[in-house]
C-alpha cells in the first residue's frame, strides 16, 4: 500500500503508468475455506481434494475468486496492468476432478485468468490483466484469452546467451520458439493491440 493521497497527484502530473500483482490468484480463494468448501479446492491425481495449490476452476470457487477480485480491483482504481497469477511451481499444481481433468494446466490457467478479466473489466474497462505463461502453462491454451488479457512470457528454462530465433541455439530454437509463436498468435487473433502488450513479456 502507498499513501494515494500524496503520491496519486505526482504519479498523474507524471503520466507514470502503474502495474501491481504478483501470485495473487490462490489468496482469492482461502485455503481456510476448505474444511467447509472442499469442492473448491483442486484434486490431485489420486482422486483426492487437497487444499495445496490452485484451486478447481470448475467449481464455484471461480465466482468466489470474482467477488474477492472485484473488491481488490476496486481498492485501486488507478493501476493499469493488473498481475493476478496462480501458484509458483513447476508442475502438478492444478486440478483433475471430472471436469478439469480434460483440460490441460494452459487452458485451467486461461479459464481463471478470463474470469478475472471478465470482472475487471466490469469495474475498470482501461484496465487489462496479464496471463502468465510459464512452467506448465507454457504453451498456448485452446481457450481464447479475453480482449483485456495481455501476455507476459516468462520462459525462465530457456537459454538466455541466444536469441529465441538463434540458429545456433537448439534449445531455444526447439523447445521454446514454437511455443511463444503459438501463444503469439493465439494473442494476436484476439486483439492486433496484443503485440504492444506482449512487449512486456519477459524472455522474448
Amino acid at each position: 500500500t502507498y499513501d494515494r493521497e500524496r503520491y496519486l497527484p505526482m504519479i498523474e502530473e507524471r503520466g507514470f503508468i502503474l502495474e501491481y500483482g504478483g501470485h495473487l490468484m490462490p489468496g482469492l480463494v482461502p485455503r481456510a475455506l476448505f474444511e467447509e468448501h472442499p469442492e473448491y479446492f483442486r484434486m490431485n491425481e489420486e482422486g483426492e481434494r487437497v487444499a495445496d495449490y490452485n484451486f478447481c476452476p470448475s467449481s464455484d470457487a471461480l465466482a468466489l475468486m470474482q467477488r474477492n477480485a472485484r473488491a481488490l480491483f476496486e481498492k485501486a482504481p488507478e493501476i493499469r496492468y493488473w498481475h493476478v497469477w496462480a501458484d509458483d511451481l513447476m508442475g502438478g499444481g492444478w486440478c483433475f476432478c471430472p471436469q478439469c481433468k480434460g483440460m490441460s494446466p494452459e487452458d485451467q490457467n486461461a479459464l481463471a485468468t478470463n474470469a478475472l478479466a471478465e470482472t475487471l473489466a466490469e469495474v475498470n474497462p482501461d484496465a487489462a490483466l496479464a496471463l502468465l505463461a510459464y512452467h506448465d502453462t507454457g504453451r498456448a491454451p485452446t481457450i481464447a484469452p479475453a480482449p483485456n488479457v495481455f501476455l507476459l512470457h516468462a520462459p525462465r528454462e530457456r537459454c538466455y546467451r541466444h536469441a529465441f530465433d538463434d540458429p545456433d541455439c537448439r534449445r531455444n530454437r526447439e523447445e521454446y520458439l514454437p511455443d511463444w509463436r503459438a501463444l503469439r498468435d493465439a494473442f494476436v487473433a484476439v486483439s492486433p493491440d496484443a503485440l504492444l502488450m506482449m512487449r512486456r513479456g519477459r524472455g522474448c
